[in-house]
């Protein structure tokens, strides 16, 4: 499958007019393989991102992931959002 992020721009669109946006962790730590991984990151490039989840299930088949998410992400998004 390919990345085109001209369809993406539509998200844009609904969050220009309040729609809000979550993207699971495991799709920016590619988990869910490369498309989803640079579609969620396309997403937060373009500011698009109001909610990062887990997507946990239970500490065994699916635990939270954040701990994996900051190594990669998470630092760079916080100081994109002026967080401290």
């Amino acid at each position: 499958m390919r990345f085109c992020s001209e369809g993406l721009n539509e998200f844009l669109e609904w969050v220009d007019t309040g729609c809000l946006v979550q993207v699971t962790a495991s799709a920016l730590t590619g988990h869910w393989g490369a498309v989803a991984r640079r579609v969620a990151l396309w997403l937060l490039d373009h500011d698009a991102v109001h909610v990062l989840a887990t997507d946990a299930h239970d500490d065994k088949n699916r635990p939270p992931i954040f701990r994996r998410l900051r190594r990669r992400r998470f630092e760079a998004f916080r100081r994109r959002c002026g967080a401290r």
